[in-house]
């Protein structure tokens, strides 16, 4: 479960603002943690919400591609699906980045995804500090995957994977990841 986004990657170093040249990929790391799983050759489901629109359909497509089981993933007509600019950084410096996903899709997800979500199926739940950071619907939902799972008798990995520019606070970050998912 989590955010997909559309990353838009300059292709040309120098500031986000002058940069004219950008390539698009599928980004957000449980997408990408699904994506890997898949060419391995395992069965792989992916719970989220896009919007309607060009950003959606291209991460649909691209789970199709991939093989990515996507019928837990809804289509949401009155949000955006989120993306992200990156900058081209030279010299192993670490590339800027623009997040615009404040209000997305699948940051309006909560606890009532689950019950789309069949959980007696999945063997194993992943889920990621990032999906607890979107909103506190997106927390509840992370919170109560991890229960459920556990409930059926699956297993659990958690990335901590913090963000801190999407978490309220710092304090909030710590006690949140700190929790036992």
């Amino acid at each position: 479960a989590g955010e997909p986004l559309v990353l838009l990657a300059a292709e040309v170093p120098g500031a986000l603002e002058q940069v004219d040249r950008f390539r698009r990929f599928s980004a957000g790391a449980e997408l990408n943690v699904a994506i890997g799983l898949s060419r391995l050759g395992l069965r792989v489901g992916y719970l989220s919400r896009v919007g309607d629109d060009a950003f959606g359909r291209f991460l649909l497509a691209e789970m199709d591609r991939e093989g990515l089981s996507r019928e837990l993933v809804a289509i949401d007509p009155a949000r955006s699906t989120g993306f992200m600019l990156k900058s081209l950084a030279g010299g192993g410096a670490d590339p800027l980045i623009d997040y615009y996903r404040r209000g997305s899709a699948a940051s309006a997800m909560d606890a009532s995804e689950l019950a789309r979500a069949a959980p007696a199926a999945a063997r194993h739940v992943h889920l990621t500090g990032i999906l607890a950071a979107l909103s506190s619907g997106c927390r509840e939902l992370a919170f109560a995957m991890a229960t459920a799972a556990r409930t059926q008798g699956s297993r659990v990995s958690f990335d901590p994977n913090l963000r801190p520019r999407l978490w309220a606070s710092h304090d909030d970050m710590v006690a949140t990841t700190a929790q036992a998912f």
